[in-house]
Protein backbone atom coordinates (compact mmCIF):
# COMPACT_ATOMS: atom_id res chain seq x y z
CA UNK A 1 0.00 0.00 0.00
CA UNK A 2 1.61 3.27 -1.12
CA UNK A 3 1.83 6.15 1.31
CA UNK A 4 0.02 8.58 -1.07
CA UNK A 5 -2.94 6.24 -1.45
CA UNK A 6 -3.05 5.67 2.29
CA UNK A 7 -3.07 9.41 3.02
CA UNK A 8 -5.80 10.01 0.45
CA UNK A 9 -8.04 7.36 1.95
CA UNK A 10 -7.49 8.68 5.46
CA UNK A 11 -8.29 12.22 4.30
CA UNK A 12 -11.59 11.04 2.83
CA UNK A 13 -12.39 9.13 6.00
CA UNK A 14 -11.70 12.20 8.16
CA UNK A 15 -13.88 14.32 5.87
CA UNK A 16 -16.79 11.89 6.23
CA UNK A 17 -16.42 11.83 10.00
CA UNK A 18 -16.06 15.61 10.33
CA UNK A 19 -19.19 16.16 8.27
CA UNK A 20 -21.15 13.42 10.04
CA UNK A 21 -21.90 11.50 6.90
CA UNK A 22 -24.77 9.03 6.92
CA UNK A 23 -23.96 5.56 8.22
CA UNK A 24 -24.75 4.11 4.80
CA UNK A 25 -22.09 6.36 3.24
CA UNK A 26 -19.41 5.50 5.81
CA UNK A 27 -20.19 1.80 5.49
CA UNK A 28 -19.92 2.03 1.72
CA UNK A 29 -16.55 3.75 2.09
CA UNK A 30 -15.37 0.95 4.37
CA UNK A 31 -16.25 -1.54 1.66
CA UNK A 32 -14.28 0.50 -0.87
CA UNK A 33 -11.24 0.48 1.44
CA UNK A 34 -11.48 -3.26 1.92
CA UNK A 35 -11.82 -3.83 -1.82
CA UNK A 36 -8.66 -1.79 -2.43
CA UNK A 37 -6.84 -3.76 0.25
CA UNK A 38 -7.97 -7.10 -1.17
CA UNK A 39 -6.76 -6.09 -4.62
CA UNK A 40 -3.39 -4.96 -3.29
CA UNK A 41 -2.48 -8.20 -1.53
CA UNK A 42 -3.75 -10.25 -4.48
CA UNK A 43 -5.26 -13.11 -2.55
CA UNK A 44 -6.04 -14.87 -5.82
CA UNK A 45 -2.43 -16.06 -6.02
CA UNK A 46 -3.13 -18.63 -3.33
CA UNK A 47 -5.60 -20.71 -5.32
CA UNK A 48 -3.35 -20.97 -8.38
CA UNK A 49 -0.23 -21.71 -6.35
CA UNK A 50 -1.43 -24.48 -4.06
CA UNK A 51 -1.71 -27.98 -5.46
CA UNK A 52 -3.80 -30.09 -3.03
CA UNK A 53 -2.61 -33.33 -4.59
CA UNK A 54 0.75 -32.91 -2.87
CA UNK A 55 0.61 -34.81 0.42
CA UNK A 56 3.19 -35.77 3.02
CA UNK A 57 4.83 -39.19 3.03
CA UNK A 58 6.88 -39.60 6.19
CA UNK A 59 8.70 -42.63 4.81
CA UNK A 60 9.90 -40.89 1.66
CA UNK A 61 12.61 -38.28 1.97
CA UNK A 62 12.45 -37.42 -1.71
CA UNK A 63 8.72 -36.83 -1.38
CA UNK A 64 9.52 -34.76 1.70
CA UNK A 65 11.79 -32.58 -0.39
CA UNK A 66 9.06 -32.05 -2.99
CA UNK A 67 6.53 -31.16 -0.32
CA UNK A 68 8.92 -28.79 1.41
CA UNK A 69 9.84 -26.96 -1.77
CA UNK A 70 6.25 -26.51 -2.91
CA UNK A 71 4.92 -25.80 0.55
CA UNK A 72 7.08 -22.84 1.45
CA UNK A 73 7.54 -21.43 -2.03
CA UNK A 74 3.83 -21.41 -2.96
CA UNK A 75 1.31 -21.77 -0.16
CA UNK A 76 3.44 -20.16 2.54
CA UNK A 77 4.81 -17.31 0.44
CA UNK A 78 1.35 -16.47 -0.87
CA UNK A 79 0.08 -16.39 2.68
CA UNK A 80 2.56 -13.72 3.70
CA UNK A 81 2.78 -11.68 0.49
CA UNK A 82 2.46 -7.95 1.00
CA UNK A 83 2.81 -4.91 -1.20
CA UNK A 84 5.08 -2.56 0.72
CA UNK A 85 7.99 -0.41 -0.41
CA UNK A 86 9.72 -0.23 3.00
CA UNK A 87 10.30 3.47 2.52
CA UNK A 88 11.21 4.21 6.13
CA UNK A 89 13.33 1.28 7.31
CA UNK A 90 14.84 2.56 10.54
CA UNK A 91 17.90 0.36 10.33
CA UNK A 92 18.63 1.29 6.72
CA UNK A 93 18.95 5.10 6.71
CA UNK A 94 21.59 5.14 3.94
CA UNK A 95 20.07 2.69 1.45
CA UNK A 96 18.47 5.21 -0.93
CA UNK A 97 21.42 7.56 -0.54
CA UNK A 98 23.85 4.83 -1.63
CA UNK A 99 21.70 3.97 -4.64
CA UNK A 100 21.76 7.61 -5.78
CA UNK A 101 25.55 7.69 -5.60
CA UNK A 102 26.15 4.40 -7.36
CA UNK A 103 23.50 4.13 -10.07
CA UNK A 104 22.51 6.55 -12.82
CA UNK A 105 18.94 5.20 -12.78
CA UNK A 106 18.51 6.43 -9.24
CA UNK A 107 15.21 8.23 -9.81
CA UNK A 108 13.55 4.99 -10.82
CA UNK A 109 15.20 2.93 -8.11
CA UNK A 110 14.30 5.33 -5.32
CA UNK A 111 10.63 4.70 -6.06
CA UNK A 112 11.04 0.92 -6.26
CA UNK A 113 10.79 -1.57 -3.38
CA UNK A 114 13.89 -2.57 -1.43
CA UNK A 115 15.62 -5.72 -2.69
CA UNK A 116 13.91 -8.72 -1.10
CA UNK A 117 17.06 -10.07 0.51
CA UNK A 118 15.27 -10.62 3.80
CA UNK A 119 17.44 -8.44 5.99
CA UNK A 120 17.81 -4.77 6.72
CA UNK A 121 21.27 -3.27 6.98
CA UNK A 122 21.94 -0.54 9.53
CA UNK A 123 25.03 1.18 10.85
CA UNK A 124 26.61 1.00 14.28
CA UNK A 125 25.54 3.80 16.62
CA UNK A 126 28.62 3.51 18.84
CA UNK A 127 30.51 6.27 17.00
CA UNK A 128 33.58 4.06 16.72
CA UNK A 129 35.47 4.06 13.42
CA UNK A 130 35.14 0.69 11.69
CA UNK A 131 36.67 -0.49 8.43
CA UNK A 132 33.91 -2.66 6.99
CA UNK A 133 36.23 -3.96 4.25
CA UNK A 134 38.74 -5.29 6.78
CA UNK A 135 38.68 -9.08 7.08
CA UNK A 136 40.65 -8.83 10.31
CA UNK A 137 38.06 -6.55 11.95
CA UNK A 138 35.24 -8.74 10.65
CA UNK A 139 36.76 -11.89 12.14
CA UNK A 140 37.32 -10.07 15.43
CA UNK A 141 33.61 -9.23 15.69
CA UNK A 142 32.62 -12.68 14.41
CA UNK A 143 34.66 -14.37 17.14
CA UNK A 144 32.52 -12.67 19.78
CA UNK A 145 29.28 -14.25 18.57
CA UNK A 146 27.85 -16.54 21.21
CA UNK A 147 30.41 -15.25 23.72
CA UNK A 148 29.77 -11.54 24.24
CA UNK A 149 26.26 -10.18 24.84
CA UNK A 150 27.34 -6.65 23.95
CA UNK A 151 28.84 -7.49 20.55
CA UNK A 152 27.95 -4.81 17.99
CA UNK A 153 25.49 -6.67 15.74
CA UNK A 154 24.68 -3.51 13.76
CA UNK A 155 28.36 -3.14 12.95
CA UNK A 156 28.61 -6.82 12.01
CA UNK A 157 25.75 -6.45 9.54
CA UNK A 158 27.73 -3.89 7.54
CA UNK A 159 30.89 -5.90 6.91
CA UNK A 160 31.35 -6.73 3.25
CA UNK A 161 31.05 -10.49 3.80
CA UNK A 162 27.72 -10.11 5.60
CA UNK A 163 26.27 -7.71 3.03
CA UNK A 164 27.10 -10.26 0.33
CA UNK A 165 26.17 -13.51 2.10
CA UNK A 166 23.63 -12.28 4.64
CA UNK A 167 23.47 -12.40 8.45
CA UNK A 168 21.75 -15.80 8.74
CA UNK A 169 24.48 -17.50 6.70
CA UNK A 170 27.40 -15.73 8.41
CA UNK A 171 26.12 -15.85 11.98
CA UNK A 172 24.64 -19.32 11.50
CA UNK A 173 27.95 -20.79 10.37
CA UNK A 174 29.85 -19.06 13.18
CA UNK A 175 27.53 -20.48 15.84
CA UNK A 176 26.79 -23.93 14.40
CA UNK A 177 30.15 -24.92 12.87
CA UNK A 178 31.81 -25.92 16.18
CA UNK A 179 28.99 -28.32 17.02
CA UNK A 180 28.61 -29.39 13.39
CA UNK A 181 32.14 -30.78 13.42
CA UNK A 182 31.07 -33.04 16.30
CA UNK A 183 27.97 -34.32 14.48
CA UNK A 184 29.44 -35.34 11.10
CA UNK A 185 32.53 -34.47 9.00
CA UNK A 186 30.30 -33.26 6.14
CA UNK A 187 27.84 -31.40 8.36
CA UNK A 188 29.10 -27.85 7.96
CA UNK A 189 29.53 -28.11 4.19
CA UNK A 190 25.96 -29.37 3.81
CA UNK A 191 24.62 -26.77 6.25
CA UNK A 192 25.12 -23.85 3.85
CA UNK A 193 22.05 -24.47 1.64
CA UNK A 194 19.86 -24.81 4.73
CA UNK A 195 20.99 -21.45 6.11
CA UNK A 196 20.66 -19.83 2.70
CA UNK A 197 17.09 -21.07 2.31
CA UNK A 198 16.13 -19.88 5.80
CA UNK A 199 17.61 -16.49 4.99
CA UNK A 200 15.76 -16.35 1.68
CA UNK A 201 12.35 -16.78 3.31
CA UNK A 202 12.91 -13.94 5.78
CA UNK A 203 11.14 -10.85 4.45
CA UNK A 204 12.72 -7.36 4.58
CA UNK A 205 10.51 -6.12 7.40
CA UNK A 206 11.75 -3.17 9.45
CA UNK A 207 12.13 -5.42 12.52
CA UNK A 208 11.24 -9.08 11.91
CA UNK A 209 13.97 -9.66 9.35
CA UNK A 210 16.97 -11.96 8.98
CA UNK A 211 19.18 -9.68 11.07
CA UNK A 212 16.76 -10.14 13.96
CA UNK A 213 16.91 -13.92 13.46
CA UNK A 214 20.70 -13.89 13.51
CA UNK A 215 20.73 -11.64 16.57
CA UNK A 216 18.37 -13.94 18.50
CA UNK A 217 20.54 -16.96 17.70
CA UNK A 218 23.64 -15.15 18.97
CA UNK A 219 21.89 -14.02 22.16
CA UNK A 220 20.48 -17.48 22.86
CA UNK A 221 23.96 -18.95 22.49
CA UNK A 222 25.37 -16.38 24.95
CA UNK A 223 22.68 -17.13 27.53
CA UNK A 224 23.08 -20.89 27.16
CA UNK A 225 26.81 -20.59 27.74
CA UNK A 226 26.64 -18.00 30.53
CA UNK A 227 24.10 -20.02 32.53
CA UNK A 228 26.03 -23.28 32.19
CA UNK A 229 23.32 -24.96 30.11
CA UNK A 230 25.53 -25.66 27.10
CA UNK A 231 27.47 -28.35 28.94
CA UNK A 232 24.20 -30.22 29.53
CA UNK A 233 23.36 -30.47 25.82
CA UNK A 234 24.31 -33.11 23.26
CA UNK A 235 25.60 -31.93 19.86
CA UNK A 236 22.23 -32.74 18.27
CA UNK A 237 20.45 -30.69 20.96
CA UNK A 238 22.83 -27.77 20.42
CA UNK A 239 22.03 -27.79 16.72
CA UNK A 240 18.31 -28.00 17.48
CA UNK A 241 18.23 -24.88 19.66
CA UNK A 242 20.49 -22.90 17.34
CA UNK A 243 18.53 -23.66 14.17
CA UNK A 244 15.28 -22.95 16.06
CA UNK A 245 16.60 -19.56 17.17
CA UNK A 246 17.91 -18.73 13.69
CA UNK A 247 14.60 -19.56 12.02
CA UNK A 248 12.20 -18.56 14.79
CA UNK A 249 10.69 -15.76 12.64
CA UNK A 250 11.35 -17.20 9.17
CA UNK A 251 8.80 -15.88 6.70
CA UNK A 252 7.37 -13.36 9.18
CA UNK A 253 4.93 -11.11 7.26
CA UNK A 254 5.44 -8.07 9.49
CA UNK A 255 1.96 -8.54 10.93
CA UNK A 256 0.77 -9.86 14.29
CA UNK A 257 -1.29 -12.96 14.98
CA UNK A 258 -4.20 -10.71 15.89
CA UNK A 259 -4.07 -9.05 12.47
CA UNK A 260 -3.98 -12.42 10.69
CA UNK A 261 -7.01 -13.56 12.69
CA UNK A 262 -8.95 -10.35 12.07
CA UNK A 263 -8.35 -10.49 8.32
CA UNK A 264 -8.89 -14.27 8.10
CA UNK A 265 -5.47 -14.76 6.58
CA UNK A 266 -4.85 -18.15 4.93
CA UNK A 267 -2.29 -18.83 7.67
CA UNK A 268 -4.96 -18.22 10.32
CA UNK A 269 -7.18 -20.76 8.57
CA UNK A 270 -4.35 -23.29 8.31
CA UNK A 271 -3.43 -23.04 12.00
CA UNK A 272 -6.93 -22.45 13.37
CA UNK A 273 -6.01 -19.10 14.98
CA UNK A 274 -3.63 -20.78 17.48
CA UNK A 275 -0.09 -19.31 17.60
CA UNK A 276 -0.44 -18.75 13.87
CA UNK A 277 2.96 -17.29 13.07
CA UNK A 278 4.88 -19.44 15.53
CA UNK A 279 3.40 -22.64 14.07
CA UNK A 280 4.21 -21.34 10.60
CA UNK A 281 7.84 -20.47 11.45
CA UNK A 282 8.49 -23.85 13.08
CA UNK A 283 6.90 -25.74 10.21
CA UNK A 284 8.82 -23.73 7.64
CA UNK A 285 12.20 -24.43 9.28
CA UNK A 286 11.46 -28.16 9.47
CA UNK A 287 10.39 -28.24 5.82
CA UNK A 288 13.57 -26.45 4.78
CA UNK A 289 15.75 -28.98 6.61
CA UNK A 290 13.84 -31.88 5.07
CA UNK A 291 14.10 -30.36 1.61
CA UNK A 292 17.91 -30.75 1.73
CA UNK A 293 18.11 -34.52 1.29
CA UNK A 294 21.84 -35.00 1.76
CA UNK A 295 21.85 -32.87 4.90
CA UNK A 296 18.69 -34.52 6.22
CA UNK A 297 20.26 -37.97 5.70
CA UNK A 298 22.90 -37.12 8.32
CA UNK A 299 20.27 -37.55 11.05
CA UNK A 300 18.86 -40.81 12.32
CA UNK A 301 15.10 -41.03 12.75
CA UNK A 302 15.58 -40.60 16.51
CA UNK A 303 17.78 -37.54 16.00
CA UNK A 304 15.28 -35.93 13.63
CA UNK A 305 12.36 -36.53 15.98
CA UNK A 306 14.33 -34.84 18.78
CA UNK A 307 15.36 -31.90 16.56
CA UNK A 308 11.82 -31.34 15.36
CA UNK A 309 10.41 -31.65 18.89
CA UNK A 310 12.75 -28.95 20.19
CA UNK A 311 12.24 -26.65 17.20
CA UNK A 312 8.49 -26.78 17.79
CA UNK A 313 8.85 -26.30 21.55
CA UNK A 314 11.20 -23.32 21.31
CA UNK A 315 9.57 -21.49 18.43
CA UNK A 316 6.01 -21.86 19.75
CA UNK A 317 7.20 -20.44 23.07
CA UNK A 318 7.97 -17.11 21.38
CA UNK A 319 4.23 -16.40 21.18
CA UNK A 320 3.88 -13.56 23.71
CA UNK A 321 0.39 -14.78 24.58
CA UNK A 322 2.05 -17.65 26.46
CA UNK A 323 4.76 -15.46 28.01
CA UNK A 324 3.80 -15.92 31.64
CA UNK A 325 2.94 -19.58 31.20
CA UNK A 326 6.57 -20.32 30.40
CA UNK A 327 7.88 -18.14 33.21
CA UNK A 328 5.55 -19.88 35.66
CA UNK A 329 6.56 -23.32 34.36
CA UNK A 330 10.10 -22.68 35.59
CA UNK A 331 9.04 -20.84 38.74
CA UNK A 332 6.65 -23.59 39.84
CA UNK A 333 9.29 -26.28 39.35
CA UNK A 334 11.89 -24.21 41.17
CA UNK A 335 9.64 -23.41 44.13
CA UNK A 336 8.60 -27.07 44.42
CA UNK A 337 12.19 -28.03 45.15
CA UNK A 338 12.14 -30.70 42.44
CA UNK A 339 13.80 -28.55 39.76
CA UNK A 340 16.98 -30.25 38.48
CA UNK A 341 18.01 -29.07 35.04
CA UNK A 342 21.34 -30.91 35.18
CA UNK A 343 19.71 -34.32 35.46
CA UNK A 344 16.17 -33.78 34.19
CA UNK A 345 16.05 -32.98 30.44
CA UNK A 346 12.55 -31.51 30.64
CA UNK A 347 13.67 -29.04 33.31
CA UNK A 348 16.66 -28.16 31.13
CA UNK A 349 14.43 -27.39 28.15
CA UNK A 350 12.11 -25.26 30.27
CA UNK A 351 15.17 -23.07 30.82
CA UNK A 352 16.11 -23.22 27.15
CA UNK A 353 12.65 -21.87 26.39
CA UNK A 354 13.31 -18.88 28.67
CA UNK A 355 16.68 -18.31 26.99
CA UNK A 356 15.09 -18.13 23.53
CA UNK A 357 12.30 -15.90 24.85
CA UNK A 358 14.83 -13.56 26.47
CA UNK A 359 16.81 -13.43 23.22
CA UNK A 360 13.64 -12.78 21.21
CA UNK A 361 13.08 -9.53 23.13
CA UNK A 362 16.81 -9.21 23.71
CA UNK A 363 17.20 -5.70 22.31
CA UNK A 364 15.63 -4.50 25.57
CA UNK A 365 18.75 -5.80 27.32
CA UNK A 366 21.22 -4.20 24.90
CA UNK A 367 23.02 -0.88 25.47
CA UNK A 368 20.82 2.16 24.75
CA UNK A 369 22.60 3.02 21.48
CA UNK A 370 21.48 -0.39 20.11
CA UNK A 371 18.17 -0.75 21.95
CA UNK A 372 16.79 2.54 20.60
CA UNK A 373 17.28 1.79 16.85
CA UNK A 374 15.76 -1.67 17.27
CA UNK A 375 12.79 -0.18 19.13
CA UNK A 376 12.29 2.41 16.40
CA UNK A 377 12.28 -0.29 13.72
CA UNK A 378 9.80 -2.39 15.72
CA UNK A 379 7.36 0.49 15.99
CA UNK A 380 7.86 1.33 12.30
CA UNK A 381 6.60 -2.18 11.61
CA UNK A 382 3.72 -1.80 14.07
CA UNK A 383 2.71 1.50 12.46
CA UNK A 384 2.72 -0.07 9.01
CA UNK A 385 0.27 -2.64 10.32
CA UNK A 386 -1.75 0.13 11.94
CA UNK A 387 -2.04 1.90 8.60
CA UNK A 388 -3.55 -1.23 7.07
CA UNK A 389 -5.84 -1.67 10.06
CA UNK A 390 -7.14 1.85 9.49
CA UNK A 391 -7.73 0.96 5.88
CA UNK A 392 -9.74 -2.07 6.97
CA UNK A 393 -11.55 -0.18 9.77
CA UNK A 394 -10.03 -2.47 12.40
CA UNK A 395 -9.73 -0.79 15.84
CA UNK A 396 -6.12 0.18 16.54
CA UNK A 397 -4.20 -0.63 19.69
CA UNK A 398 -1.86 2.01 21.12
CA UNK A 399 1.33 0.44 19.74
CA UNK A 400 0.01 0.49 16.18
CA UNK A 401 -1.33 4.05 15.99
CA UNK A 402 1.33 6.32 14.51
CA UNK A 403 -0.64 9.40 15.61
CA UNK A 404 0.13 8.43 19.22
CA UNK A 405 3.84 7.77 18.81
CA UNK A 406 4.67 10.27 21.57
CA UNK A 407 3.17 7.74 24.01
CA UNK A 408 5.77 5.10 23.10
CA UNK A 409 8.35 5.99 25.81
CA UNK A 410 5.76 5.56 28.55
CA UNK A 411 4.46 2.35 26.99
CA UNK A 412 8.02 1.03 27.01
CA UNK A 413 8.15 1.52 30.77
CA UNK A 414 5.12 -0.71 31.10
CA UNK A 415 6.62 -3.37 28.85
CA UNK A 416 9.87 -3.42 30.80
CA UNK A 417 8.14 -3.68 34.15
CA UNK A 418 5.44 -6.11 33.05
CA UNK A 419 7.27 -8.43 30.64
CA UNK A 420 11.05 -8.14 30.54
CA UNK A 421 11.70 -7.90 34.29
CA UNK A 422 9.77 -11.05 35.35
CA UNK A 423 11.49 -13.00 32.56
CA UNK A 424 15.06 -11.98 33.38
CA UNK A 425 14.46 -12.34 37.11
CA UNK A 426 13.58 -16.02 36.68
CA UNK A 427 16.81 -16.73 34.82
CA UNK A 428 18.83 -14.82 37.41
CA UNK A 429 17.98 -17.52 39.96
CA UNK A 430 20.36 -19.91 38.18
CA UNK A 431 22.92 -17.26 37.20
CA UNK A 432 25.73 -18.35 39.52
CA UNK A 433 28.26 -15.98 37.90
CA UNK A 434 25.94 -12.92 38.01
CA UNK A 435 26.43 -12.50 34.25
CA UNK A 436 22.83 -11.48 33.65
CA UNK A 437 22.91 -9.06 36.57
CA UNK A 438 26.15 -7.41 35.46
CA UNK A 439 25.23 -6.97 31.82
CA UNK A 440 21.62 -7.66 30.83
CA UNK A 441 19.98 -6.25 33.93
CA UNK A 442 22.29 -3.24 33.94
CA UNK A 443 21.53 -2.45 30.29
CA UNK A 444 17.83 -2.87 30.99
CA UNK A 445 17.92 -0.44 33.90
CA UNK A 446 19.88 2.10 31.83
CA UNK A 447 17.26 1.84 29.09
CA UNK A 448 14.46 2.33 31.60
CA UNK A 449 16.15 5.51 32.82
CA UNK A 450 16.44 6.78 29.23
CA UNK A 451 12.75 6.12 28.54
CA UNK A 452 11.80 8.02 31.68
CA UNK A 453 13.92 11.00 30.59
CA UNK A 454 12.29 10.97 27.14
CA UNK A 455 8.67 10.71 28.25
CA UNK A 456 6.17 12.05 25.67
CA UNK A 457 8.84 12.50 22.99
CA UNK A 458 8.61 11.17 19.45
CA UNK A 459 10.83 8.16 18.78
CA UNK A 460 12.19 9.77 15.62
CA UNK A 461 13.34 12.80 17.64
CA UNK A 462 15.01 10.63 20.29
CA UNK A 463 16.83 8.64 17.60
CA UNK A 464 17.82 11.85 15.82
CA UNK A 465 19.47 13.10 19.02
CA UNK A 466 21.41 9.83 19.25
CA UNK A 467 22.56 10.07 15.63
CA UNK A 468 23.66 13.69 16.02
CA UNK A 469 25.68 12.91 19.13
CA UNK A 470 29.44 12.63 18.72
CA UNK A 471 29.79 10.82 22.04
CA UNK A 472 31.73 7.58 21.83
CA UNK A 473 29.64 5.07 23.73
CA UNK A 474 31.73 3.04 26.13
CA UNK A 475 30.19 -0.43 26.04
CA UNK A 476 31.30 -2.96 28.65
CA UNK A 477 33.09 -6.06 27.42
CA UNK A 478 30.59 -8.81 28.23
CA UNK A 479 32.77 -11.70 27.07
CA UNK A 480 32.18 -14.95 28.91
Amino acid sequence: MTKDLMCSLLAIERFLLDHRADESVTNAFKEVKRAIYEQKINRGELESAWNPSQTSNKASKSNGKSLATNFFHTLFCSCVHRDTAYEEDTLAPTYTENVIKEDDASQELVQSPRPRKGWVIGDSRRNVKINYDSQEEYEKVLSQLGNNWNVDILALSNFKTVTQMGPIVCVGHALISPVGDRIHPEFNKLLSPVLTMIQDVYLPNPYHNALHGACVAHMTAVLTKALGLKECLTPIEEFAYLIAAIGHDAGHPGKTNAFLRSTESPLALIYNDASILENYHASLVCHIIRSQETFFDLFSQTDWELIRKRIIQLVLATDMMSHFTHINNVRDRRVSGAFDYKNNPEDLWLLMVLCVKTADIGHNFLPWCEHLPWTKSLFDEFHMQGDEERLLSIPLLLFFDRTRSADIPDSQLGFFQGFTTPLINELIFIDSNSYLTRFLQKNSQDNLDHWKKNSKRELADILSDLDKSTEIHEIADASI
